[in-house]
């Protein structure tokens, strides 16, 4: 049974998913179209190239958390899977401060582009960067957030469940 947190993670990612797929669909109709009348009319649209960049940063940053939540992320588990059940868990507590580590860092990165850069517009559509980058914040949100749950349910967790999926054995 979800608790009400999962209930909620599943929604969000829900509707982050159909964002995701909305922005591959243009992404692509958009590229298709852009290589169709660049080679049949000879007419570049510069514009295309920054809207798909766009589009490729909100997939990106919406898609991150949600792999995160269902362990999807990126994992090199050599000590991990020979491990004892306490080592794990240690494990999985400094994989997660890594992450949140890496997290600070690219909004610290963030934060100060945009406090240079925020209201500079892109050559072709003349948008800021900060509708150019808007995902990011959700994205961040969502992945600090998604490791405070983590980590709270793996604490709470009763040492027969499997930390991989957080189910009982």
């Amino acid at each position: 049974m979800q608790t009400k947190p999962e209930k909620l993670f599943e929604q969000v990612f829900s509707v982050y998913a159909k964002i995701q797929i909305a922005c591959l669909i243009l992404i692509t109709v958009l590229l298709f179209g852009q290589v169709i009348i660049r080679e049949v009319f000879s007419i570049g649209l510069q514009w295309v190239y920054e809207l798909s960049c766009m589009l490729q940063v909100t997939m990106i940053w919406l898609g991150l958390p949600s792999l995160l939540y269902h362990g999807e992320d990126i994992k090199i588990t050599v000590l991990y899977d020979i491990a004892p059940p306490m080592i794990k868990k240690g494990l999985k507590i400094l994989s997660y401060l890594v992450i949140l580590s890496s997290v600070i860092m690219i909004s610290a990165g963030y934060v100060m582009y945009m406090d240079k850069l925020a209201f500079t517009k892109s050559a072709a559509m003349r948008m800021p960067n900060y509708l150019f980058f808007g995902a990011f914040p959700f994205g961040i949100i969502m992945i600090i957030l998604v490791l405070i749950f983590k980590t709270k349910s793996m604490l709470q967790m009763d040492s027969s469940a499997d930390l991989n999926t957080g189910d009982a054995k």
